[in-house]
Protein backbone atom coordinates (compact mmCIF):
# COMPACT_ATOMS: atom_id res chain seq x y z
CA UNK A 1 0.00 0.00 0.00
CA UNK A 2 1.24 3.43 -0.89
CA UNK A 3 2.13 5.71 1.98
CA UNK A 4 0.04 8.87 2.22
CA UNK A 5 1.78 11.82 0.63
CA UNK A 6 3.18 14.52 2.83
CA UNK A 7 1.22 17.75 2.55
CA UNK A 8 3.48 20.49 1.19
CA UNK A 9 3.40 23.90 2.84
CA UNK A 10 1.24 22.53 5.68
CA UNK A 11 1.34 24.67 8.78
CA UNK A 12 -0.38 24.19 12.10
CA UNK A 13 0.14 27.91 12.70
CA UNK A 14 -1.57 29.19 9.57
CA UNK A 15 -5.27 29.75 8.96
CA UNK A 16 -7.30 26.56 9.25
CA UNK A 17 -8.96 27.07 5.87
CA UNK A 18 -5.61 27.27 4.06
CA UNK A 19 -4.34 24.12 5.77
CA UNK A 20 -7.54 22.21 5.02
CA UNK A 21 -7.48 23.30 1.38
CA UNK A 22 -3.85 22.17 1.09
CA UNK A 23 -4.60 18.76 2.64
CA UNK A 24 -7.56 18.22 0.32
CA UNK A 25 -5.53 19.30 -2.73
CA UNK A 26 -2.80 16.81 -1.82
CA UNK A 27 -5.31 13.99 -1.36
CA UNK A 28 -6.90 14.79 -4.75
CA UNK A 29 -3.52 14.78 -6.45
CA UNK A 30 -2.69 11.51 -4.73
CA UNK A 31 -5.79 9.90 -6.23
CA UNK A 32 -5.28 10.98 -9.77
CA UNK A 33 -1.60 10.05 -9.98
CA UNK A 34 -2.81 6.41 -9.99
CA UNK A 35 -5.61 6.94 -12.50
CA UNK A 36 -3.72 5.90 -15.63
CA UNK A 37 -2.50 2.66 -14.05
CA UNK A 38 -5.93 1.90 -12.59
CA UNK A 39 -7.59 2.43 -15.98
CA UNK A 40 -5.00 0.10 -17.52
CA UNK A 41 -5.80 -2.55 -14.92
CA UNK A 42 -2.55 -2.54 -12.95
CA UNK A 43 -3.43 -4.26 -9.64
CA UNK A 44 -1.04 -2.08 -7.61
CA UNK A 45 -2.43 1.14 -9.10
CA UNK A 46 -6.00 -0.07 -8.48
CA UNK A 47 -5.13 -0.73 -4.84
CA UNK A 48 -3.25 2.54 -4.35
CA UNK A 49 -6.00 4.59 -5.99
CA UNK A 50 -8.63 2.87 -3.85
CA UNK A 51 -6.68 3.71 -0.68
CA UNK A 52 -6.18 7.31 -1.83
CA UNK A 53 -9.92 7.74 -2.58
CA UNK A 54 -10.78 6.36 0.84
CA UNK A 55 -8.32 8.79 2.47
CA UNK A 56 -9.94 11.72 0.70
CA UNK A 57 -13.46 10.58 1.57
CA UNK A 58 -12.38 10.23 5.21
CA UNK A 59 -11.02 13.79 5.18
CA UNK A 60 -14.27 15.09 3.71
CA UNK A 61 -16.29 13.20 6.34
CA UNK A 62 -14.15 14.49 9.22
CA UNK A 63 -14.34 18.11 8.08
CA UNK A 64 -17.87 17.98 6.70
CA UNK A 65 -19.04 20.75 9.05
CA UNK A 66 -16.34 23.10 7.73
CA UNK A 67 -16.98 22.33 4.04
CA UNK A 68 -19.78 23.43 1.70
CA UNK A 69 -20.99 19.83 1.84
CA UNK A 70 -24.28 20.45 0.05
CA UNK A 71 -22.42 21.63 -3.04
CA UNK A 72 -19.86 18.82 -2.72
CA UNK A 73 -22.44 16.07 -2.29
CA UNK A 74 -22.62 15.14 -5.99
CA UNK A 75 -18.81 15.01 -6.22
CA UNK A 76 -18.57 12.92 -3.06
CA UNK A 77 -21.19 10.53 -4.44
CA UNK A 78 -19.15 10.12 -7.62
CA UNK A 79 -15.98 9.43 -5.62
CA UNK A 80 -17.85 6.81 -3.60
CA UNK A 81 -18.91 5.12 -6.83
CA UNK A 82 -15.29 5.07 -8.03
CA UNK A 83 -14.23 3.69 -4.63
CA UNK A 84 -16.82 0.91 -4.88
CA UNK A 85 -15.66 -0.07 -8.36
CA UNK A 86 -12.01 0.02 -7.30
CA UNK A 87 -12.99 -2.23 -4.39
CA UNK A 88 -14.68 -4.75 -6.68
CA UNK A 89 -11.67 -4.91 -9.01
CA UNK A 90 -9.38 -5.22 -5.97
CA UNK A 91 -11.41 -8.14 -4.60
CA UNK A 92 -10.89 -10.00 -7.86
CA UNK A 93 -7.16 -9.21 -7.82
CA UNK A 94 -6.80 -10.60 -4.29
CA UNK A 95 -8.72 -13.76 -5.20
CA UNK A 96 -6.68 -14.24 -8.37
CA UNK A 97 -3.46 -13.91 -6.36
CA UNK A 98 -4.80 -16.48 -3.90
CA UNK A 99 -5.62 -18.89 -6.74
CA UNK A 100 -2.15 -18.38 -8.19
CA UNK A 101 -0.58 -19.32 -4.85
CA UNK A 102 -2.75 -22.46 -4.57
CA UNK A 103 -2.16 -23.64 -8.13
CA UNK A 104 0.75 -25.89 -7.11
CA UNK A 105 -1.07 -27.65 -4.25
CA UNK A 106 -4.61 -27.90 -5.63
CA UNK A 107 -6.24 -29.65 -8.56
CA UNK A 108 -4.74 -27.70 -11.48
CA UNK A 109 -7.78 -28.08 -13.71
CA UNK A 110 -10.18 -26.82 -11.04
CA UNK A 111 -7.91 -23.88 -10.19
CA UNK A 112 -7.49 -23.06 -13.89
CA UNK A 113 -11.27 -23.04 -14.36
CA UNK A 114 -11.80 -20.82 -11.29
CA UNK A 115 -9.02 -18.51 -12.46
CA UNK A 116 -10.57 -18.09 -15.90
CA UNK A 117 -13.96 -17.34 -14.35
CA UNK A 118 -12.41 -14.78 -11.98
CA UNK A 119 -10.49 -13.14 -14.83
CA UNK A 120 -13.71 -12.72 -16.80
CA UNK A 121 -15.46 -11.18 -13.81
CA UNK A 122 -12.49 -8.92 -13.11
CA UNK A 123 -12.42 -7.79 -16.74
CA UNK A 124 -16.10 -6.81 -16.56
CA UNK A 125 -15.52 -4.79 -13.37
CA UNK A 126 -12.37 -3.27 -14.86
CA UNK A 127 -14.37 -2.12 -17.90
CA UNK A 128 -16.93 -0.51 -15.57
CA UNK A 129 -14.14 1.22 -13.65
CA UNK A 130 -12.49 2.47 -16.83
CA UNK A 131 -15.80 3.87 -18.08
CA UNK A 132 -16.49 5.60 -14.76
CA UNK A 133 -13.02 7.15 -14.67
CA UNK A 134 -13.51 8.45 -18.19
CA UNK A 135 -16.88 9.96 -17.19
CA UNK A 136 -15.28 11.52 -14.12
CA UNK A 137 -12.90 13.67 -16.21
CA UNK A 138 -10.39 14.06 -13.36
CA UNK A 139 -8.89 17.42 -14.35
CA UNK A 140 -12.32 19.05 -14.67
CA UNK A 141 -13.58 17.22 -11.57
CA UNK A 142 -10.72 18.59 -9.45
CA UNK A 143 -11.17 22.10 -10.90
CA UNK A 144 -14.91 22.06 -10.10
CA UNK A 145 -14.38 20.82 -6.55
CA UNK A 146 -11.74 23.44 -5.85
CA UNK A 147 -13.93 26.20 -7.25
CA UNK A 148 -16.52 25.18 -4.66
CA UNK A 149 -13.92 24.97 -1.90
CA UNK A 150 -12.56 28.41 -2.78
CA UNK A 151 -15.99 29.85 -2.04
CA UNK A 152 -16.66 27.99 1.17
CA UNK A 153 -13.61 26.77 3.06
Amino acid sequence: MAKAWDVPRFSMNGPFENSLRQVLATRFDEIFVYEHGARAGDPDAVHDMRVAVRRLLAMIAVFKARLPYGELKNYTRRLKKVAALLGKVREHDVYLRYLEQRRETADCEAVRHMRIRQMLRRNRRQAQLRAELLRLKPVQFRRDVFAILAKGV
